[in-house]
């Protein structure tokens, strides 16, 4: 809270703020337009048709930021207008692209991708036909598409209209309009479009007793903070989510979220991140999604455009080289951290220059990748450029904890969970998954994981604790389903410290015992995405004695399945 600002103003910055932060989206589920006469909600949402295969002729939009920007200086509601006209407009195909190219945001690089090799029409110059800088135009250039429009306010508790808004807009293809933005009500009046809901002092309440709640997609849902709006709404509105928020500090038990998932499928998506400081960590909300047997994934922009670029087939990723058989080595695989956020992989992990992905060092020595196993079905395009530079030292492994982050001890739906895994899994060629768990006395069990590794695309499970609560001590394995369940260990650098974390990772390996019969013989080390670069790796490789042999997780992964008895 800012001290002395109004509501409206703090709405202003934190909407100027968030036109320069990426925190997207994909959809598990994706639902085709049906166009009723206005205010009528849709009839029949429960169907999941194809995303379409290419754009064709269809000109693709781009807004940039600073287009963005000057509407929300004009009203800061028009930030929520516009994610809800580029939800409902790329539901049938893309059409609106917001183009961030600020820090580990590389927006222009996936743009000119689309372009270069699918196809897309990129119209980014305003001209008098495209008046792309002009919130208005895109009213009329859509008008087909909307039924009318929604009139929100940007206060309640915590900000609930504007997700009431962003909700019903999906639901009814009507546009969210801030109650003091003459401009745009002008606009949709000079459109020929209607007021069809005033949802203004609304909240979830009035939304699960609404006409509406029986429309919304049962497979995904959008946990969105409204006064910091992600761009992750364009897809809650193009998948017709519901939308939420639920903070921690103000509603510890989460009841709210706890409401929201109750009448969602099993085995769906939320979407979005929830509220977390040094006192409230991640580990709050994902068990409550995990408790309704839901995966979790963060977001970033423009999912709305690429979901209609899904994988047509299965990607290759690097054969597996042959198991090494030296007996007098100790052997220890890297894993990076945060696979499990399409958001990372969109941004920081492949941003030119950065030391992680699109290092010049990469290649040199085997690394272990974590991937959202579904981002095929929501981004083709970025997982293709992704696998197409791989090298013969990279390896793919499932992010946290398979189909999504979820903590599976706490998953009623395990078996589902695992099969929906297991699906995903084939389309990138992955065989082994990381999982993240509340603590290691119910994660690192047979009835958490064996669901999961009876599955027979899964070869081995790497396991980590959050936080380190019970983590399983180095050295011990779990025989599941006759694979192996190997603890990790923590790869960090605290904010004080420089090399330290590097010299004592080096010294622990070279001491660690050659073995090739014991699973004290092999180390897998859980990397630190945000602390720990490819630099920071090659050092500790650099390091290491000719007692120890760095291998791809994979590998280790079978030399453990090979070598050590159950």
């Amino acid at each position: 809270m800012l001290a002395g600002v109004s509501a409206r103003d703090r709405w202003i910055a934190a909407g100027v703020a968030a036109a320069l932060v990426v925190v997207g989206l994909v959809g598990a589920v994706y639902y085709r337009r049906h166009h009723q006469p206005a205010g009528t909600p849709p009839q029949n949402l429960n169907v999941t048709p194809a995303p379409t295969g290419s754009v064709g002729p269809t000109p693709l939009y781009v807004v940039s930021v600073p287009s963005l920007q000057a509407w929300i200086k004009r009203d800061p509601g028009e930030n929520v207008t516009f994610r809800a006209i580029q939800g409902i407009a790329n539901r049938a195909g893309p059409s609106i692209f917001l183009l961030q190219s600020t820090g580990p945001v590389h927006d222009q690089d996936w743009l000119d991708l689309m372009q270069s090799k699918y196809g897309a029409r990129v119209v980014s110059k305003q001209d008098s036909t495209n008046r792309i800088t002009d919130l208005t135009w895109f009213v009329t250039r859509f008008r087909p598409l909307f039924a009318g429009y929604v009139l929100f306010d940007l206060g309640g508790h915590e900000g609930s209209s504007v997700n009431v808004a962003l909700s019903v807009a999906g639901a009814i293809d009507a546009i969210p309009i801030e109650q003091s933005d003459s401009t745009m009500i002008q606009a949709a009046k000079d459109a020929g479009l209607r007021q069809v809901e005033d949802v203004r002092g609304r909240d979830y309440t009035w939304l699960k007793g609404s006409k509406y709640w029986s429309h919304f997609n049962r497979s995904a849902i959008y946990f969105n903070a409204p006064n910091t709006l992600s761009t992750g709404a364009d897809l809650a509105v193009a998948q017709r989510m519901a939308v939420y928020w639920d903070d921690v500090r103000s509603d510890p038990s989460m009841s709210t979220m706890a409401s929201m998932l109750s009448d969602q499928k099993p085995g769906g998506v939320v979407f979005g991140w929830g509220y977390t400081d040094a006192q409230y960590r991640e580990d709050i909300f994902v068990a409550v999604s995990s408790r309704f047997s839901q995966g979790l994934m963060d977001t970033p922009a423009n999912l709305s455009v690429y979901m209609h670029y899904p994988l047509r087939g299965s990607l290759a990723a690097p054969p597996r080289p042959p198991l090494p058989t030296d007996r007098g080595k100790h052997y220890v695989a890297f894993v990076y951290s945060d696979g499990d956020n399409p958001r990372v992989i969109f941004n920081e992990l492949t941003k030119k220059g950065n030391d992680r992905y699109e290092s010049p060092l990469r290649g040199r020595f085997p690394v272990g990748w974590t991937l959202p196993p579904t981002i095929p079905s929501l981004a083709g395009p970025v997982v293709s450029d992704i696998f197409a530079s791989a090298t013969p030292n990279d390896d793919f492994v499932a992010g946290p904890s398979g189909f999504g982050y979820a903590f599976p001890s706490l998953i009623p739906q395990k078996q589902l969970f695992a099969t929906q895994t297991e699906e995903q899994m084939a389309t990138l060629d992955l065989s082994n998954v990381l999982v993240l768990d509340m603590n290691g006395g119910s994660g690192f069990t047979h009835q958490a994981l064996d669901p999961l590794t009876a599955e027979s695309r899964v070869q081995g499970v790497f396991f980590t604790a959050f936080n380190g609560r019970q983590q399983p001590p180095q050295g011990s394995v779990l025989w599941s389903n006759g694979k192996p369940v190997l603890p990790t260990v923590t790869l960090q650098r605290r904010s004080s410290q420089q090399d330290q974390p590097i010299a004592n990772a080096a010294a622990y390996l070279n001491a660690a015992p050659a073995d090739l019969s014991s699973p004290a013989g092999y180390t897998i080390v859980y990397t630190d995405f945000w602390t720990i670069s490819m630099t920071d790796l090659w050092h500790i490789v650099q390091r290491l004695g000719p007692t120890v042999e760095v291998v791809r997780p994979d590998v280790l992964a079978a030399m453990v399945a090979a070598n050590v008895s159950r």
